[in-house]
């Protein structure tokens, strides 16, 4: 009875690149939260605004559908794109 390898027991030849993994990322998406919404007299007031607008810029299909549940904010082409 010839024996088969499964695709279950091999282990594949690399690890695809998850974000969640570097804290390099985090770092880097911090930063650049921080640069672009502290300048010139501009501050980021309070944790959880800062958590808000760091889970927007992290996943931007919400930040789309929150726009659409609320048309009277600001166009999406005003805002500046990296």
């Amino acid at each position: 009875m010839p024996h088969k390898i499964g695709s279950r027991v091999v282990p594949p030849l690399h690890r695809p690149w998850d974000p969640d993994d570097s804290p390099d990322f985090h770092a880097a998406r911090l930063l650049l939260l921080i640069h672009l919404c502290g300048q010139q007299g501009s501050y980021i007031a309070g944790r959880t605004k800062f958590a808000r607008l760091d889970f927007f810029l992290r996943y931007p299909g919400f930040l789309e559908r929150a726009h659409a549940a609320l048309p009277q904010t600001v166009p999406l082409d005003a805002i500046p794109v990296l």
